[in-house]
C-alpha cells in the first residue's frame, strides 16, 4: 500500500505491482523462517538491506536479482542498492 510505500523510507515512483513483488520476496521468506523480525529487515530501507538479498537467496531466486535490483532502485528512488557490486 501507499502506506507502507511512506513508513519504509522509499522515495522513488510507487508502482503497486513492483511493490507488490518485493513485498512478496519477504512475506515468502517469513514463511519459511517464521521469525517475525525477518519480515522488517527484509523489508527494511524500502527492500535494499543484504536481508532482502538473503531471502531471494533462500527463495532460489537469485537469477531474478538483477529484476528486483532494478525495481528497488526505482522504488528507493536510489541510484544503486547498499547490496549491488
Amino acid at each position: 500500500s501507499k502506506r507502507s510505500f511512506t513508513e519504509l523510507q522509499c522515495r522513488g515512483v510507487f508502482d503497486k505491482v513492483i511493490f507488490g513483488e518485493l513485498n512478496e520476496v519477504c512475506q515468502e521468506c517469513y514463511t519459511i523462517y517464521k521469525e517475525p523480525e525477518l519480515h522488517g529487515l527484509c523489508r527494511s530501507e524500502c527492500f535494499s538491506t543484504e536481508y532482502f538479498q538473503g531471502c531471494l537467496q533462500a527463495l532460489l531466486r537469485t537469477d531474478e536479482a538483477d529484476k528486483f535490483n532494478s525495481y528497488i532502485r526505482r522504488t528507493s528512488g536510489k541510484k544503486r542498492s547498499s547490496t549491488d557490486s
